[in-house]
């Protein structure tokens, strides 16, 4: 977690880096690709810590709803930013951006490990390796989980995209940015609401 911070507080200056007047486009367009780059590799931290998390402090009971509010804030954030970023020029909505991922990311360094009780003997052990999982799944399994990872790796990749391009696609339509930013968090909204109302049945 703390690692993922790091990064995201890395990316953020980066992308501020690149709107300096000073830099001709193509090195301004490097250091937004390196920026989003890291970015990308920064969220699977989060997304595997989620579970892991919630199977280390919570019971049977409460898990799937912990890993959802858990799995929530990437799309939070997102449609926070969304909202956020409009301010002023696009350098200033960058540093706004950058300025906010600096003042979180300490809050990592509060996160406890484990509980001084686990709830339960699975959130007792340590979790196995990926190499080591794997070897033990068996080839159902490991289909099971390729088909998981595929169509989990397909929908988020769209998001994203759809969120990161969401200014352009509607300005064709006649959207400004302000705009754009309302029907992005709206796309967001949507899904955590529906998230909210299903993760307590799954429980």
């Amino acid at each position: 977690c703390i690692f993922a911070a790091g990064i995201l507080v890395v990316a953020g200056w980066l992308r501020y880096a690149g709107t300096a007047h000073s830099l001709n486009p193509n090195g301004a367009y490097a250091l937004l690709l390196v920026s989003q780059l890291l970015t990308g590799v920064a969220q699977p931290f989060y997304q595997a810590l989620a579970p892991r998390y919630s199977e280390a402090w919570f019971g049977l009971r409460g898990r799937v709803t912990a890993t959802m509010f858990m799995s929530l804030m990437n799309p939070v954030g997102n449609a926070i930013g969304q909202l956020l970023a409009p301010v002023g020029t696009v350098r200033l909505s960058i540093l706004v951006l950058a300025v906010i991922t600096t003042a979180i990311a300490p809050v990592a360094f509060a996160l406890g490990e484990r509980p001084p009780t686990p709830p339960t003997l699975s959130g007792s052990k340590a979790s196995p390796s990926v190499p080591e999982t794997l070897r033990r799944m068996s080839r159902r399994e490991l289909c099971d989980f390729a088909i998981l990872v595929w169509g989990f790796g397909v929908l988020v990749g769209v998001i994203n995209s759809v969120t990161t391009l969401v200014a352009q696609i509607y300005a064709p339509y006649g959207y400004d940015s302000n705009q754009s930013g309302f029907l992005g968090a709206a796309l967001l909204i949507a899904g955590i609401v529906g998230a909210i109302i299903t993760a307590p049945f799954f429980d």
